[in-house]
C-alpha cells in the first residue's frame, strides 16, 4: 500500500491491515498517531467523553501537517498503534470513537489554525465496526505557500527522519527564498505561454478579418510531474462530468462548451499530444495540449462577437476535471496545479451572453473591454474545492464587465459526482 500516491478515498480498512502486518515504519513522510494526543500523554481527549476535541490535540497533529507541508509532503495515520522501538513501526489498530465526524471536524480545524493556509489536505475515515470506530488518514503534499505556521503559536516545522521539528527564523527564511524561486518559475512559465497564445491570436485574426476574441486556460503542477508516455493514452484527456449553474430560485443552467475535444483525435508530438476543433477558416478554432510534465493548455480562436458566460465557465469546469482525471491517472492526486485563464478581445469590444441565453441576441448589456484580461492564477487543490474555483472565475469574469456579482450570484454544482 502506497499512502502518498494511491486515490486516498480508494483505502479501505484492508489497507491499514495490511500496513499493520508489514510494520510499516514512521518516516519523512509517514507518521502514525494511536490517539488524539493529550497534555500529559496519559489521559484521554475530551473526545472520548462526547465532547469536543482538545485545543492540545488539534495543535499537536497541525504541527505534524505543516511539518509535511514544509517538507517533502506525508501522511498522518490516527488511529495506529505503534511499536516501542525508534522509528516506530505500525503495529495494530487502535479505532477511535465517531470517526467520521472527527475526521470532518478536525480537517476544517487544522485549516483554520494553518497560516497560510494549506491548498491541499486530503483526509480519509475508515470505520472499522458497525459502531462508527476507525482511524483516520490525512495526507497533504508539498506545498507551494511554505513556510506554513501554526497559528497557535506562530511555529513553524520541517520533517526531519520520522521527527516534526520547530525550525529557526533563519530556516524559515531559506523555504521562502526557495518558495519565490518556485513560484517565479510558474508565472514565468505561464508568462510565456501568454504571450505565446497573444501572438498566435493575432496572427490568426490576421487572416480572418482582424476582429474576434480568444480565451485561453493554462494548467500546470505546482510539484513535478511526469507522466512518461502521453500518447495513445486516452484516460488522460478524459474530461468527462458536468456541472450546472443554479441561480435565482433554483434555477440550473448547463454550462454548454460547444468546442470540447473530440475523442480518439489526439496527434503525438514531442513529448507532447494535441488535438484542435474547427479549421483555420471557421468562426472558431479550440486547439488543446498535454505535456509528459502535465501541462495543459486550452486555446480558443474566435470571430464571433461575443461569448456566452456558460461557455467561460463551462470551459474552466473541463480543464478542472482534466486536472483531476491526470492526477489520478499520475497517481499524484495530492499534487497542487496552478491555473490561468485569459479573455482577449481584439478590434471591437465583445459582449458576454447571460446564463440561460440560446443565442447571440440575449446578450447582456455589458461589453468585454479591448485588449487581454489576465485573470489572477488559481491554486487548484482538492476536488470538493472546485464550485467555489467556478464562482471566483465567474465573478471576476461579470466584474471584468462592470456587473456586480453579488446582485445575482450563480452557484456551481457537479452532478453525478463519483
Amino acid at each position: 500500500m502506497d499512502l502518498l500516491s494511491n486515490d486516498i478515498h480508494s483505502l479501505t480498512a484492508a489497507d491499514i491491515l495490511a500496513m499493520c502486518a508489514d510494520q510499516v515504519a514512521e518516516g519523512a513522510t509517514l507518521e502514525l498517531k494511536s490517539d488524539l494526543p493529550s497534555n500529559d500523554g496519559k489521559g484521554k481527549d475530551p473526545w472520548h467523553r462526547g465532547g469536543r476535541f482538545s485545543d492540545y490535540a488539534r495543535n499537536s497533529l497541525a504541527r505534524e501537517i505543516v511539518a509535511f507541508a514544509n517538507t517533502f509532503g506525508g501522511a498522518l495515520v490516527l488511529g495506529i498503534n505503534e511499536t516501542k522501538e525508534k522509528p516506530s513501526r505500525a503495529e495494530s489498530p487502535n479505532p477511535i470513537p465517531r470517526i467520521h465526524e472527527l475526521e470532518r471536524s478536525l480537517r476544517q480545524a487544522l485549516q483554520d489554525i494553518i497560516d497560510p493556509p494549506l491548498p491541499i489536505l486530503e483526509s480519509k475515515s475508515i470505520g472499522f465496526d458497525n459502531e462508527g470506530n476507525g482511524v483516520i488518514i490525512f495526507r497533504v503534499p508539498t506545498s507551494r505557500r511554505r513556510p506554513h505556521r501554526v497559528d497557535a503559536s506562530r511555529d513553524a516545522f520541517i520533517r526531519r527522519m520520522d521527527e516534526s521539528v520547530r525550525i529557526s527564523m533563519r530556516e524559515i527564511q531559506e523555504l521562502t527564498i526557495q518558495n519565490l524561486s518556485e513560484t517565479r518559475r510558474i508565472e514565468d512559465t505561464i508568462g510565456n505561454m501568454r504571450a505565446a497564445f497573444g501572438a498566435r491570436l493575432h496572427d490568426w485574426l490576421r487572416v480572418n478579418g482582424g476582429r474576434g476574441a480568444g480565451f485561453q486556460l493554462i494548467a500546470l503542477p505546482t510539484s513535478p510531474i511526469d507522466l512518461g508516455r502521453v500518447a495513445g493514452r486516452p484516460s488522460l484527456v478524459d474530461m468527462s462530468g458536468e456541472f450546472v449553474g443554479i441561480g435565482e430560485n433554483d434555477t440550473q443552467y448547463q454550462l454548454l462548451w460547444p468546442f470540447g475535444a473530440y475523442e480518439g483525435a489526439w496527434t503525438p508530438g514531442l513529448r507532447r499530444i494535441s488535438t484542435s476543433r474547427g479549421t483555420h477558416s471557421s468562426d472558431a478554432l479550440c486547439e488543446y495540449s498535454l505535456t509528459t510534465q502535465a501541462v495543459c493548455e486550452l486555446a480558443l480562436f474566435t470571430k464571433l462577437s461575443g461569448f456566452f458566460a456558460g461557455w467561460l465557465t463551462g470551459a474552466l469546469s473541463k480543464m478542472l476535471l482534466w486536472i483531476n482525471r491526470i492526477r489520478i491517472e499520475a497517481g499524484a492526486s495530492g499534487v497542487e496545479f496552478a491555473m490561468a485563464p485569459q479573455v482577449a478581445v481584439i478590434g471591437q469590444e465583445a459582449q458576454l451572453g447571460l446564463y440561460g441565453a440560446r443565442n447571440f441576441g440575449s446578450y447582456s448589456d455589458e461589453k468585454i473591454p479591448i485588449g487581454f484580461a489576465e485573470f489572477p492564477i488559481m491554486s487548484i487543490g482538492d476536488k470538493e474545492e472546485f464550485p467555489t474555483h467556478l464562482m471566483q472565475f465567474d465573478e471576476d469574469l461579470w466584474n471584468l464587465v462592470g456587473k456586480d456579482f453579488q446582485r445575482s450570484p450563480i452557484r456551481f454544482q457537479l452532478m453525478n459526482p463519483s
